[in-house]
């Protein structure tokens, strides 16, 4: 291997393992807090992901999906969609995660707030 080539593979290292450090930050930044529901882009309902329970988000055409959250996930257990997909998703946990019922054009999504920061040493 010639230098250059060392210096190329380091460097592509570096990038890699400074984007990694980067998207774990952004995600462990950002506490999860509330299940939104839009049934065809607007937004319908929220719930807090503390909150354990179940709830049928209904559509104007009598189309349905049953959402359950517990232990801080949300999943869609039932649907009397055509093809089911939605009801076969995993849960969702983190912020920016979705379910979608595309007959019914339902999305849920989690989202959050930045955690309270602690103060560094530097702002003391």
């Amino acid at each position: 291997m010639k230098i250059m080539d060392k210096v190329l593979i380091f460097v592509i290292l570096s990038c890699s393992i400074l984007l990694g450090f980067s998207f774990w930050h952004i995600h462990t930044n950002i506490a999860p807090e509330y299940v939104q529901v839009f049934v065809q882009g607007k937004l319908v309902q929220q719930f807090s992901l503390d909150q354990n329970g179940e709830w049928d988000i209904e559509t104007e055409s009598a189309q349905y999906n049953h959402l359950m959250i517990i232990q801080k996930s949300a999943k869609i257990t039932k649907a009397n969609c055509s093809n089911q997909n939605c009801v076969h998703q995993k849960a969702i946990y983190y912020v920016g995660e979705t379910l979608v019922c595309l007959p019914h054009q339902i999305l849920i999504k989690i989202t959050g707030s930045k955690k309270a920061s602690t103060p560094d040493s530097i702002s003391n």
